[in-house]
């Protein structure tokens, strides 16, 4: 059975090209084929594709290049499927640039082949709604043409054809917010679906920020991915549940989160106290990380290769 990985990216910064191109190792191992769709602004210059040709000379990577509109990941899918897409794979792996592979990923396609799913996530949530993430899904020739069916019915209902760089923050945040529903609502397409990591259904947080839960997947049951996200949040030994720390600054906070849909001073400071400091949100510019141990042991090579991409680059 041949497979086939389609990366949607996005090279603003040294994490994403990093740990995209460190993920290569992993994703070759169970890919007879890889390809990256990256933003059109990358053509002349693709950091990734320079990142990867370094490491990987011998892996067939294909790369193609489309406009980074607000419909994200779900378009630069459409984008390759549509146009260049030959339809002779068994699977076919729909991925994007947002986490670092830190373990073999061949567990999720042997479960995907053994079951012969439609669908094959790698972990659920239950944030709004019951879902596998689809940062990482496996899908068969059938269901391939289902999803991509949906996704562009779904990205012409919300009209995701904005480009991202025009869009304030109000239609950024509502963009986001229809991939997301598309992201639940494209689970429901199908009557055959697996995921291999299925959280209890109590659990209603996001594994991915989760210090307690990530901590014990990954130790104790072979959880194979940390989020790019993750990597920028920072860990507090200090409890912020009921005191902010004395150099918060509400609207400091804002500007490195940008996703927080809040502008009072209050609802800042609240999201910080019962939310923030738990997932390890910065509150400051140039803030100096640090990093839970459970973390250290999987993230050192990541770092290390970050720490050269930032001194070559400058």
């Amino acid at each position: 059975m041949k497979t086939i990985c389609i990366i949607s990216a996005h090279s603003s910064d040294a994490d994403k090209v990093v740990s995209t191109a460190m993920n290569i190792k992993y994703l070759s191992e169970i890919s007879d084929k890889i390809v990256i769709v990256n933003s059109k602004e990358f053509l002349d210059l693709d950091p990734l594709k320079n990142q990867i040709e370094q490491k990987y000379q011998d892996v067939d990577i294909e790369y193609h290049y489309c406009a980074n509109l607000n419909s994200l990941c779900h378009g630069k899918w459409c984008f390759y499927i549509d146009n260049f897409y030959q339809h002779d794979y068994d699977n076919i792996i729909l991925t994007n640039d947002s986490f670092l592979v830190i373990k073999s990923l061949q567990k999720v396609l042997d479960l995907h082949t053994k079951t012969n799913a439609n669908m094959t996530g790698l972990v659920s949530s239950r944030e709004q709604k019951w879902h596998c993430q689809d940062f990482f899904r496996i899908y068969n020739k059938e269901s391939l043409k289902e999803i991509i069916t949906f996704y562009k019915r779904s990205i012409s209902h919300s009209g995701l054809m904005e480009d991202v760089e025009i869009l304030d923050k109000r239609r950024f945040l509502d963009s986001y917010h229809a991939c997301v529903k598309a992201e639940i609502e494209s689970c429901q397409q199908f009557s055959n679906i697996e995921c291999y990591y299925t959280l209890p259904l109590s659990y209603k947080k996001n594994i991915n920020f989760d210090n307690d839960m990530l901590q014990d997947y990954i130790e104790n049951k072979d959880y194979p991915v940390v989020k790019v996200k993750k990597l920028n949040f920072s860990y507090y030994k200090d409890d912020y549940s009921n005191e902010l720390p004395e150099d918060f600054d509400a609207f400091s906070y804002l500007e490195c989160n940008a996703d927080l849909p809040f502008t009072k001073q209050e609802h800042l400071e609240q999201h910080f106290m019962k939310h923030g400091s738990l997932e390890g949100r910065m509150y400051k510019k140039n803030q100096e990380l640090q990093y839970p141990e459970y973390l250290k042991p999987h993230i050192g090579g990541f770092l290390h290769e970050r720490q050269i991409y930032k001194n070559t680059k400058h």
